[in-house]
C-alpha cells in the first residue's frame, strides 16, 4: 500500500464503462469499516451520499419494511462535495487516499485505481437547483467498481444535514425532505418528455434504455413518502402515483409545475439580492 497515492497519479483519465459491480463482501467491508471509524463524516463539510445509495441507507434503517429494503438495494457509492473554489478538491482527494490506505489495510485490499474526468466547462447538472459539475473521480478496485466522487458548484448553498443518519451510518446524509426533492426533479426528467430528452431516452421507466433506473426512482419516492408524516408537497402528488404511463401523467406534470414555481422564485429571489 506504500506506493498507493504514487499510483493513483499514473492512471489515464477516461472514465472505464467495463468494471462490474462491488462484491457483496466489499460491500459489507466498506460499511462495516465506515459505520465503526466514521472517517468519511469529516472528509469535508459539504461532502454528502448521492442518489440511490442514500436511499437504501435510509432504507437499512427501517428493517420493518424489508420488501422495500430489496427493491432498494443498490451497491454503487457515489458522492456529492459542493465546492467554493478548486483548491479544495486537492484536499478531499488526499483524505480519500487515507481513507482508501486504512481501509486496504484493516481488510487485505491493495489494489485501487483512481480515474479522473475534468471537465472542459462547468457542467449543468440541475438547472432547477443551479448545480454544475466541475470533477469526476472513480474509484475501482481491480476491476469491480468502489466509489465515484462528483465535485459540484452550487449557488446558495444550504446544509440540509441529517447528522443522527449519518453517525448511525457512517456515510455524511442529508435530509429525507432533501432526497424527496431530488429523487423527484430526477423522476419527473426521466417521465415526462421535453423536460430532459436524455435522462427521458435513457432511465425512462416504460420505454427508455436503463428503464430499470426510471422504475427504481419510483420505488425510492414511495418510499421515501411513507417516511415523511406532515403535508409534504412533493409527497402529495408522489402517493398519486401509479407507475402508469397514461394515469400519471396528471400527477408528473403537478409536479413538474411546482419544482418550476419553486425555483424560478429562489432564483429570482437570488437575482435581487446581487
Amino acid at each position: 500500500m506504500e506506493s498507493l497515492k504514487h499510483k493513483f497519479m499514473l492512471l489515464t483519465r477516461k472514465k472505464r464503462s467495463d468494471l462490474k459491480p462491488m462484491s457483496d463482501k466489499m460491500f459489507n467491508d466498506i460499511c462495516e469499516y465506515a459505520l465503526q471509524t466514521q472517517t468519511l463524516l469529516n472528509i469535508h463539510p459539504r461532502m454528502f451520499v448521492a442518489g440511490g445509495f442514500a436511499i437504501y441507507l435510509y432504507s437499512l434503517q427501517h428493517k420493518d419494511v424489508k420488501k422495500t429494503e430489496e427493491k432498494l438495494k443498490t451497491k454503487d457509492i457515489d458522492f456529492t462535495v459542493y465546492i467554493k473554489d478548486e483548491s479544495e478538491i486537492k484536499v478531499v482527494m488526499e483524505k480519500l487516499y487515507s481513507f482508501l490506505q486504512h481501509f486496504g489495510e484493516t481488510y487485505g485490499y491493495d489494489d485501487f485505481a483512481i480515474k479522473e474526468h475534468r471537465f472542459r466547462k462547468e457542467i449543468v447538472q440541475n438547472k432547477y437547483r443551479n448545480i454544475s459539475n466541475v470533477k469526476w473521480v472513480g474509484i475501482s478496485y481491480k476491476k469491480f467498481e468502489f466509489m465515484d466522487i462528483m465535485f459540484s458548484k452550487i449557488e446558495n448553498y444550504r446544509n440540509y444535514k441529517n447528522t443522527n443518519i449519518s453517525k448511525s451510518t457512517g456515510f455524511p446524509l442529508r435530509s429525507i425532505k432533501f432526497y424527496i426533492e431530488d429523487i423527484s426533479i430526477l423522476y419527473v426528467k426521466e417521465t415526462l418528455k421535453g423536460v430532459d430528452d436524455f435522462a427521458y431516452k435513457k432511465r425512462n421507466p416504460f420505454e427508455g434504455e436503463f428503464k430499470l433506473k426510471g422504475q427504481k426512482n419510483f420505488s425510492r419516492l414511495k418510499f421515501l413518502c411513507s417516511l415523511v408524516k406532515d403535508d409534504d408537497t412533493y409527497c402529495s402528488l408522489v402517493r398519486k402515483l401509479k407507475q402508469a404511463k397514461e394515469q400519471d401523467m396528471d400527477v408528473l406534470l403537478n409536479m413538474y409545475v411546482n419544482i418550476r414555481k419553486k425555483y424560478d422564485l429562489k432564483n429570482k429571489r437570488l437575482k435581487q439580492k446581487d
